[in-house]
């Protein structure tokens, strides 16, 4: 395996930077229960969700619609990415709770600890905004689309760095839809509050998901685990595969009216519209993650 450039960050460096990370959530001074204000009726003559990345924009089934059905599917598709965090939050943060204070690094120091119990908080915070989004506008959460995933035997070390990797996937995919609603000046001003507000929390989730991913892969390459380092990066980029692939939800379609729905999400799962979107979003991931060494450097990865 080709050595990957030495970006990764050792233990101490880790809890100065997470210490920073707690000066920046503790900054931050909003109610979590009334960060937003929510209307009694959203604009109807506002979409929902921006054009960019929504599954259905320029396919023919969505531009058969009328007004009132567009709008109407856009709430749906919002209400299903909302509800995608929510059910994927609920899990982190049970995961999160299991690694407080175990007395080793692997995010179990005292400074890393520390800056988990804020995560775990902004994390319980999104889920209960998203959750009123939900509620009020359409009446419940989503159910959860239930996967099992490979649980390999690995090492501390190993079973951290696929956990926070899944995590890093996940709210990065996660923030592609924040940043692109939040920016959208056509959209309905609440839903994009929404998307600004947890896009400013995840910010700093992500730098310590790339600062804790880093740690562990230096610890892992420095004791030669590279079969384990092999496993990860196996089971991360088909999880990677799975994330987008919720992005395109048939439910909402069917809920739309729209028929056929399993063969419109196959059809827009082939465009080189969605195509190009996934790739936009895992390049950026996938290098980091070589970068780092999580990942076999692409020049040795067998033909």
């Amino acid at each position: 395996m080709t050595t990957p450039t030495r970006v990764s960050i050792p233990d101490h460096e880790l809890d100065g930077f997470a210490e920073k990370l707690v000066r920046a959530s503790e900054r931050v001074d909003w109610v979590p229960f009334s960060r937003l204000a929510f209307p009694e009726r959203l604009e109807p003559d506002r979409p929902l969700m921006s054009a960019e990345v929504s599954s259905l924009s320029d396919h023919p089934a969505f531009l058969a619609l009328n007004a009132e059905a567009r709008w109407r599917f856009g709430l749906l598709e919002t209400v299903s990415f909302f509800s995608l965090n929510i059910h994927g939050e609920q899990s982190l943060v049970a995961e999160l709770v299991t690694r407080l204070y175990r007395g080793r690094f692997g995010s179990g120091s005292p400074a890393v600890s520390r800056y988990l119990q804020h995560f775990i908080h902004e994390e319980n915070s999104h889920t209960y905004m998203l959750a009123e989004f939900c509620n009020r506008y359409y009446g419940r959460v989503m159910p959860e689309v239930v996967s099992r995933f490979e649980t390999p035997s690995l090492s501390r070390a190993g079973t951290d760095l696929l956990f926070f990797a899944r995590v890093y996937v996940l709210e990065t995919l996660l923030d592609l839809v924040n940043r692109a609603c939040m920016q959208d000046e056509t959209l309905d001003p609440t839903v994009r509050a929404v998307h600004r507000a947890h896009h400013v929390d995840e910010a700093r989730h992500m730098a310590f998901d790339r600062a804790i991913i880093s740690s562990l892969a230096l610890e892992m390459r420095d004791a030669l685990q590279f079969d384990e380092l092999d496993t990860v990066e196996r089971l991360v980029s088909g999880y990677a595969r799975y994330a987008f692939s919720l992005l395109a939800n048939p439910r909402v379609y069917r809920e739309a009216g729209i028929a056929d729905p399993l063969r419109v999400m196959k059809e827009i799962q082939a465009s080189p519209r969605w195509r190009a979107l996934e790739t936009r979003w895992w390049h950026p991931v996938e290098t980091f993650f070589h970068k780092v060494g999580v990942f076999r450097a692409p020049e040795a990865v067998p033909e």
